[in-house]
């Protein structure tokens, strides 16, 4: 996490990726303190669409239990109440 305390701007990001397809999900609040600030969240995909994340996301979930490793769901904030813009084209491409 990116955070700069002289203006109370936070970033952070948290990216997935399985079998050459990714979703990456970033964060930022302007102006946070203790009252919060302006927040929004932005989701990229590469190599599927908006409408598949969530089938992605439990497929990715599904491999990571396979694996032995203990997440637990919903990491990526699908479903919060936070703006959001989507971004389909690859991770480098706005």
């Amino acid at each position: 996490m990116y955070e700069n305390t002289g203006n109370g701007h936070q970033k952070m990001a948290h990216e997935r990726m399985l079998n050459g397809q990714g979703r990456k999900v970033v964060r930022q609040r302007v102006g946070g303190g203790q009252g919060g600030g302006a927040s929004e969240s932005n989701d990229l995909f590469r190599g599927i669409r908006p409408e598949q994340a969530g089938a992605f996301d439990q497929e990715w979930e599904n491999m990571a239990d396979q694996m032995g490793f203990n997440y637990g769901h919903n990491r990526l904030g699908i479903g919060d109440n936070h703006s959001s813009s989507h971004q389909q084209n690859d991770y480098g491409r706005a």
